[in-house]
């Protein structure tokens, strides 16, 4: 997946698969807080591989706040 994001007068190309840290279902956002952009294995891992659920509660600890 490609897609970008804008920044203002500056705007990122990117490449992988974006993914909500607090999903939608949880009360998570939209924002660009509660996103984080995934190469297809690392989301993969996120959601069914065993222990992706901890790893998702690390990302929270170490996200852009």
């Amino acid at each position: 997946t490609t897609g970008t994001v804008d920044f203002g007068s500056d705007t990122l190309a990117i490449w992988g698969i974006p993914d909500h840290l607090i999903p939608l279902g949880a009360k998570g956002s939209d924002d660009v807080r509660n996103l984080i952009i995934l190469c297809t294995d690392c989301h993969r891992f996120l959601h069914y591989g065993e222990g992706g659920a901890k790893a998702t509660e690390r990302l929270l600890t170490v996200r852009v706040r």
